[in-house]
């Protein structure tokens, strides 16, 4: 058994054999994988990731999964099944650098690159390619961010930013890597630019209807963007609000009023007008106006 072991996460999964089908609780510890008898917490299996060689899908079925690890001077090979494949292949290969394949120095691929702060700001990182994802590192080293292969729903590039790209990631198309805000803001400035005065005077009455209508059916990502770290971002939320129940049918208006009780909206922007501390005069100014 492997003296110090802890367990970070644990799976119900099947393990496949010639013999049958078994139940098992499959878990990943800080310094081996152990497998269980569910129904009596007994430990079947056990391997130290200094005999582990590694996981991988199975192209058999999108459910299963393939150990293999040493044995003697040979290797042997399991075959699983979950429903969260996924999360357990991520969370071992967490752990690949204590793998016995290959040294750690083979696996990760270091890049200098500059994430793009939310002010436009460049802060200087390291993009690291691991098995399980991309790590943003800090210049001492410091793991800021994982953006795990599970979670990243895709990467683009950025057509006004030479060698910039943006990795939207963590659901609801975030977007990641430091190009986020400037999208976002890029689109707000159109609704806002379409629907909020002085500006909405020139948009055809159509249109505007019909753009109004297509950002009230956002819903809760609208809200979401009163909580975006730019000020700008939320300033320009909150105008586009105010045009939604201004200029919208009454049926927008309830359900924005619906959206801002289920969101908390009014606590939200209460906590920052009291709260938010700092001596940039561009913030006050902002925050002033956005709680206006």
């Amino acid at each position: 058994m492997a003296q110090g072991n802890e367990d970070v996460a644990k799976f119900y999964c099947t393990k496949h054999s010639w013999r049958g089908k078994y139940k098992r609780v499959f878990s990943i510890g800080t310094k081996a994988i152990t497998t269980y008898n569910p129904n009596t917490h007994e430990v079947t299996n056990q391997w130290c990731y200094n005999e582990f060689v590694g996981i991988a899908p199975s192209p058999k079925a999108s459910n299963e999964f393939i150990i293999t690890m040493k044995k003697g001077r040979k290797t042997q090979q399991m075959t699983y099944s979950t429903e969260f494949r996924p999360e357990v292949l991520t969370r071992t290969l967490m752990f690949s650098p204590l793998f016995c394949e290959k040294p750690r120095n083979e696996t990760d691929k270091r890049f200098d690159a500059a994430k793009f702060h939310w002010d436009e700001a460049k802060v200087k990182v390291l993009l690291v390619v691991r098995r399980y994802g991309v790590s943003q590192v800090d210049i001492t080293g410091h793991t800021l961010t994982d953006y795990k292969y599970k979670d990243i729903e895709y990467m683009a590039k950025v057509a006004d930013h030479p060698g910039a790209f943006v990795v939207a990631a963590g659901g609801f198309g975030r977007l990641q890597l430091g190009t986020g805000a400037l999208v976002v803001s890029s689109i707000i400035d159109f609704f806002t630019f379409a629907v909020c005065p002085p500006y909405s005077e020139t948009t055809e009455a159509e249109k505007f209807d019909m753009v109004l209508e297509l950002i009230s059916g956002l819903g809760r990502t609208v809200f979401k963007l009163f909580q975006h770290p730019s000020l700008a971002i939320v300033k320009a939320a909150g105008l586009i609000m105010k045009a939604i129940i201004e200029e919208g049918t009454p049926e927008m208006a309830k359900k924005m009023q619906d959206l801002a009780l289920a969101e908390g909206a009014l606590p939200r922007h209460l906590h920052t007008s009291l709260f938010t501390a700092s001596s940039d005069n561009r913030l006050l100014t902002h925050r002033s106006e956005v709680n206006s």
